[in-house]
C-alpha cells in the first residue's frame, strides 16, 4: 500500500517559495480544484525528496513543466484543439474542453511513477532489462490512477477516460504500449483528436526531458541536435519542435 503523503512537504510544495517559478494560474486551478490531483504530485516531490533532498528537477516539476508547455502550445497554435465541422459557438467551447483535456493528461503523464521503486527513478546509470520493463510500466500504472484513484472533477463525463487514453499512449514512439493494447474509441472524431494530443503531450514530454537534469545526465542544449533528435522521431511536427526549440530554451520564451 502506498504511503501516506507528509502534510508537511505538502504545505512545503504548495508554497509559492518551493518553485523556482510561479504555476499557470490555468493549471494551479486544475491543481487545487482536484484533491486527487494534488495528491499524486505531492507524493512525487515526496519520492524525490528521498533520494534527491528536495531537488526540484524531477518528475514533479516534469509534469508541471509540460503542463506549461502543454498550455503555451495550445495558446500558440489554436487549431491543434480545434474540432471540425462545429458552429462556431459550438468550436470555441469544444476548442476549450480540448484544450483543458490537453492540459490535464500532460499535468498526470507520468503519475504511474509514483508505482515505480524510486530507486529505479533516480539510478544514475543505465537500467537492466527488468528495471527498463518496471518504469515502461508506467504509462499503465499511470492510466489506473487516473480511472482509479482521481475523481470524476476532470471536466465532462467521459474526459477522464479521454485523459487516461492520451496518458496510457504517450510514449507510443518508444515502442509502447503495444498498438494491440490500444483502445480505440468508438467515435472516430474523438479518436482522431486523442492521436493529436497524444503526439503534442509526447513531443513536449521528449523535449522537456531532453533540455532538463536529469539523474543519469545533464540537460541537452544543442538546438541543432534537439532538432534534429525530434524531428526525425515526430514526422510532421516541424513548426511544434521550431517553437519549442528556438523559442523555450536559456530564457527565451516569446512574452
Amino acid at each position: 500500500m502506498r504511503e501516506k503523503f507528509n502534510n508537511n512537504l505538502r504545505e512545503e510544495i504548495t508554497n509559492p517559495e518551493f518553485h523556482e517559478e510561479e504555476i499557470d494560474p490555468y493549471i494551479e486551478d486544475i491543481i487545487t480544484n482536484n484533491p486527487d490531483i494534488e495528491g499524486e504530485l505531492t507524493q512525487l516531490a515526496q519520492n524525490e525528496h528521498e533520494y534527491e533532498n528536495g531537488r526540484v528537477e524531477g518528475t514533479r516539476k516534469h509534469c508541471i513543466d509540460v503542463a506549461e508547455l502543454a498550455l503555451d502550445i495550445s495558446n500558440k497554435f489554436p487549431d491543434l484543439t480545434k474540432a471540425s465541422g462545429l458552429l462556431e459557438d459550438e468550436q470555441e467551447q469544444e476548442k476549450a474542453r480540448w484544450q483543458r483535456i490537453l492540459v490535464t493528461s500532460a499535468l498526470l503523464h507520468d503519475v504511474g511513477k509514483n508505482e515505480v521503486p524510486s530507486w529505479i527513478i533516480a539510478k544514475p546509470g543505465k537500467l537492466t532489462e527488468e528495471e527498463r520493463a518496471k518504469v515502461n510500466q508506467h504509462v499503465t500504472l499511470s492510466r489506473n490512477i487516473i480511472l482509479e484513484q482521481i475523481k470524476d472533477t476532470l471536466g465532462q463525463p467521459g474526459e477522464k477516460e479521454i485523459i487516461a487514453e492520451i496518458v496510457y499512449r504517450h510514449h507510443f514512439r518508444d515502442g509502447y504500449p503495444e498498438q494491440e493494447e490500444v483502445n480505440k474509441h468508438s467515435d472516430p472524431s474523438i479518436e482522431r483528436m486523442i492521436q493529436r494530443l497524444t503526439e503534442i503531450v509526447a513531443v513536449i514530454d521528449n523535449f522537456d526531458s531532453m533540455r532538463s537534469f536529469r539523474y543519469y545526465r545533464n540537460p541537452e542544449e544543442d538546438k541543432e541536435l534537439l532538432v534534429k533528435f525530434l524531428s526525425r522521431k515526430f514526422k510532421g511536427h516541424d513548426e511544434l519542435i521550431s517553437y519549442l526549440v528556438n523559442n523555450l530554451i536559456e530564457g527565451g520564451e516569446e512574452q
